[in-house]
């Protein structure tokens, strides 16, 4: 691990253009930050800027430095992901904190974003974050579904707290001829960001709307909100990743 000069001349770009690194899947107990000679891995951790040349891992199924702060990597659960100095150097570590709390033990630290574990398997989902935007190819948690169709109820997702937009499928089960559903980030607001409606003729089955990002709520980034054309439909929301923003934070 190498300490960056920022006052070296050929390293004064370094701090302008930082951008915290991106990190993927790498195993079902396992995330990774890819890093090499040609892509390095760059970090600040407090106030000092760091880079590697190297893959860094997070190996879920230790306790410290490199793996899980505490506990055993669970099913449905969202973790996240920091930079912490440690070891000589910098390593990663997984915690159930998020980074207004930030993990547990550690004043040193930089956060790189969340990740989440398969519902009902205790199994990383397979997934890439990369600038905050994160996506993912399994079910973190079994889709929220409910039926109103006279006010706006709360969907609740596994989500991080950092979550400013949620993205994912809306769709409506139909129980009769051109049932629909709504969704949006607000119970109050008739700002509705997805609809999907039923064809004409076609009284039952799951029909999807087009993968979209909704911003979450003001009150709690881990709600949408959704609302049925009638008492036959069902509102369901499948998440497929979300959108944060890791330099809100240090």
């Amino acid at each position: 691990m190498k300490i960056i000069n920022p006052f070296e001349p050929s390293k004064r770009q370094f701090i302008p253009s930082y951008r915290k690194p991106s990190f993927q899947f790498q195993s079902t107990k396992s995330v990774v930050v890819p890093a090499g000679t040609h892509n390095p891995a760059y970090f600040v951790i407090g106030g000092v800027p760091f880079q590697s040349t190297t893959n860094l891992e997070c190996n879920l199924t230790i306790n410290g430095p490199g793996g899980l702060n505490t506990g055993s990597l669970a099913a449905s659960t969202i973790y996240y992901l920091y930079a912490i100095l440690a070891n000589d150097g910098v390593s990663l570590l997984a915690d159930l904190q998020d980074p207004s709390v930030g993990p547990s033990g550690y004043t040193l630290w930089t956060y790189l974003g969340a990740f989440g574990t398969k519902n009902l398997v205790a199994e990383v989902v397979q997934f890439r974050s990369n600038g905050g935007f994160c996506v993912f190819s399994d079910n973190i948690q079994t889709p929220p579904t409910g039926t109103s169709a006279v006010t706006y109820f709360a969907m609740n997702l596994k989500v991080p707290l950092t979550t400013r937009f949620v993205y994912g499928q809306p769709a409506v089960t139909l129980g009769a001829s051109t049932d629909a559903a709504s969704f949006q980030n607000s119970s109050s607001s008739t700002d509705e960001v997805a609809y999907v409606i039923g064809p004409v003729g076609v009284t039952s089955g799951i029909i999807y709307g087009s993968p979209c990002f909704i911003p979450t709520s003001y009150s709690d980034a881990r709600v949408i909100y959704a609302k049925t054309s009638t008492v036959t439909a069902t509102a369901r929301w499948e998440t497929q990743g979300w959108r944060e923003f890791p330099e809100e934070w240090q």
